[in-house]
């Protein structure tokens, strides 16, 4: 475990229900506490978001959490900066051949 920033990261494997990527570590915002049932964690390979369950395994979120999240200003920022950081640009449109 390292805390730096007022992150806190976390050895902990787990997979991410929607797209099966595995992962070995969790960071915290709230560096005082690890992860805890119900808590949110957006997956880096794909940008869904889980719901850690109380055996801190995740699941996806419940139509209900889902419209939540998508309320939750600080869950919009999250996804983001996922977004930002790891979503590939858009491929240009192909340019058209000679004589087009």
């Amino acid at each position: 475990m390292s805390a730096s920033h007022g992150l806190r990261t976390s050895v902990l494997r787990n997979h991410c229900p929607h797209c099966g990527h595995a992962t070995d570590r969790v960071t915290a915002v709230d560096a005082g506490r690890g992860p805890e049932g119900g808590d949110l964690s957006i997956c880096v390979a794909c940008g869904e978001w889980a719901v850690f369950a109380d055996d801190l395994t995740l699941r996806k979120p419940t139509d209900d959490e889902f419209i939540t999240i998508g309320e939750d200003a600080m869950c919009r920022r999250a996804r983001a900066a996922w977004v930002k950081a790891f979503e590939p640009p858009p491929t240009p449109p192909a340019s058209p051949g000679p004589g087009a």
